[in-house]
């Protein structure tokens, strides 16, 4: 069984070398490499073919998911194994990758989860991950997504599948929508986090609400919409949506209570008394997972910011039911 990786790349040329240079000394090579350069602005090719990666290039940027689907034509591997150029393999990723395509006939697609260090020692950073990776972790061994930072499929099954939608030009929700793609065809994706890479981006705080809120929540939720189906898994499980409720309504409830006199403020502090003490119930398991990895003072400031996430994650969802109706009452069906 022939491995081919596939990495699509836009500048990011330290990044790169690293993400090759893990592959490379890794305890089972893959079989090729194939780097898709992205219209980089930066000598992206040249640390790739030090590597002995294939090359490709597009004339311009065009996304990702276009990248993605360039160096699925060019690959040759009967396995085609999609990974960020910002993420770095674990010594074991390939190899367990290879057993588990070897073992099970029946399965299409594999997907991993970021190990629980990243590379970055930021605090957003970490938190970003460590909430990424409690996802998976907690999630479905029978997986109802795909995720390219980490992702297989065997060759076959992603071209009948239409790869990746190239209607995404910028880094969104296109492996999400591949996964859907999948699911209808009744393929087996598996969830396995001990397929691990490391994650090495730097976050910051607005490139979270931005890529959170405009290139994931607003999207997904047309897609949800369009297609009828919010799978219970990850972080659209119901424990998860709970707290989403009880986050709106503790913070609505204090806002209130800060605005109004009288009986009206003891109620509507009272309420939101509750509901916060609902919600760090309803988290529990996650904050003893922060804690126990980083320390209580690292999951209160976790906390913190999954109640901001939660937030903004709800301006997106607007966003989303605002940008599927438009698209309804103008009957434009490109997105769905």
């Amino acid at each position: 069984m022939r491995i081919s990786v596939v990495i699509p790349v836009y500048n990011q040329s330290e990044h790169l070398e690293r993400c090759l240079a893990g592959l490379r000394d890794g305890a089972s090579r893959p079989d090729e490499i194939v780097v898709v350069d992205d219209g980089s602005e930066e000598d992206v090719a040249a640390v790739a073919l030090r590597h002995g990666a294939r090359v490709l290039r597009q004339t311009a940027r065009q996304g990702p998911a276009a990248a993605r689907n360039a160096g699925a034509r060019a690959a040759s591997g009967d396995v085609l194994l999609f990974v960020d150029a910002d993420t770095f393999a674990r010594p074991d990723m390939v190899a367990r990758m290879r057993e588990w395509f070897a073992q099970d006939a029946a399965l299409a697609a594999l997907i991993g989860a970021y190990d629980d260090d990243s590379a970055d020692r930021g605090f957003l950073s970490q938190w970003k991950n460590l909430t990424h990776r409690y996802y998976h972790v907690h999630g479905r061994q029978e997986a109802r997504t795909f995720w390219s930072g980490c992702g297989a499929v065997r060759r076959e099954v992603f071209f009948r599948a239409g790869g990746f939608d190239e209607r995404y030009r910028r880094p969104s929700i296109e492996d999400i929508a591949f996964g859907y793609q999948l699911r209808r065809r009744g393929a087996v994706i598996r969830l396995d986090p001990q397929v691990q890479v490391k994650h090495g981006k730097r976050w910051t705080l607005w490139a979270l609400i931005k890529t959170d809120m405009l290139c994931r929540a607003a999207p997904w939720t047309e897609l949800m919409l369009c297609t009828r189906w919010m799978p219970d898994d990850l972080n659209l499980q119901r424990r998860e949506r709970w707290s989403l409720a009880l986050c709106l309504v503790a913070v609505a409830s204090l806002a209130g209570a800060a605005v109004w006199g009288g009986g009206a403020r003891w109620a509507l502090t009272a309420t939101s008394t509750v509901t916060w003490g609902a919600m760090i119930l309803n988290q529990r398991n996650y904050l003893r997972y922060l804690a126990g990895l980083r320390g209580p003072l690292f999951a209160a400031k976790g906390f913190g910011m999954q109640i901001l996430y939660y937030l903004y994650s709800a301006a997106g969802l607007a966003l989303g039911v605002g940008a599927f109706l438009w698209h309804r009452a103008w009957e434009d069906d490109s997105v769905c």
